[in-house]
């Protein structure tokens, strides 16, 4: 993490280069998701959107839902561009038909944002969502 920090550009590069091939594993993980931050915070822009492509395509939902994850959707939501954190509220956007399984995207179902607010972690995406919002 203090790499990202305090090191020179060159071996910063090399360091997000290799966290890039990672993301998808670190970013739910106990302990790599504190790197996954710092990634976020001081990394490349391609790095955040690498990022929230993982995010768009794993679920927003089930990320959100997730003790660690879940700070690292509100980290892109602080870091991310305006781009990049529009891309994360279309997703709550979304609509799911959902069961106690797997939700599933339905044009007539529940707004995602609606069962994050409802969940122990995902209520704080939904906050850092409005508190980034402009």
């Amino acid at each position: 993490q203090r790499t990202l920090e305090r090191c020179r550009e060159p071996q910063k590069t090399d360091v997000l280069d290799a966290l890039q091939l990672c993301h998808k594993t670190l970013l739910d993980d106990q302990y790599g998701n504190y790197v996954i931050q710092h990634v976020l915070q001081h990394g490349r822009v391609s790095d955040r959107q690498s990022l929230l492509q993982i995010i768009v395509a794993s679920g927003i939902l089930t990320l959100s839902r997730q003790k660690f994850a879940s700070n690292v959707v509100e980290k892109l939501l602080k870091y991310g561009t305006g781009t990049q954190r529009n891309g994360v509220v279309a997703a709550m956007l979304k609509k799911v038909t959902h069961d106690d399984s797997t939700p599933t995207l339905s044009p007539g179902g529940t707004p995602i944002v609606i069962l994050m607010v409802r969940d122990a972690y995902a209520n704080y995406v939904v906050q850092t969502a409005l508190d980034v919002a402009p």
